[in-house]
């Protein structure tokens, strides 16, 4: 990994902290909400969305260490499963978050968590290639 891309992971990082902290914790007084995957107050549908991401992310992983040799891809395509995995339980988070307790507006973090693997793949992709 090349300096420039470090470099942009770091500021990547700075622009999520200042975001998360400054503008949606101090500004608009957004709190983070945190559940487990089998908390008593979710939903079932968004359970059963988790664990199906979940597995998705264990037959991916096992594609490319398993069913393939890992020499054939790029190194970065390895990571592609946990970014796709963080990504999208951010995206079901965050619409369950909207649905059902949309005045806490708790979503707004879920939301800024997926931009986050977004930019940290962006950036990472760029700095393979």
């Amino acid at each position: 990994m090349n300096p420039i891309t470090i470099v942009a992971i770091a500021m990547v990082f700075a622009l999520y902290v200042l975001v998360s902290q400054f503008f949606l914790k101090k500004k608009l007084k957004v709190k983070p909400v945190t559940v487990s995957i089998f908390h008593q107050d979710r939903k079932g549908l968004f359970i059963a969305i988790d664990v199906a991401l979940l597995l998705m992310f264990i037959v991916g992983m096992m594609f490319l260490f398993v069913e393939n040799d890992i020499g054939d891809f790029p190194r970065f395509a390895a990571a592609i499963p946990v970014f796709a995995l963080f990504f999208l339980q951010g995206v079901n988070h965050a619409i369950e978050q909207w649905l059902l307790n949309r005045q806490k507006k708790a979503y707004w973090h879920e939301i800024l968590n997926a931009v986050l693997m977004l930019l940290l793949f962006a950036v990472i992709w760029a700095g393979e290639t």
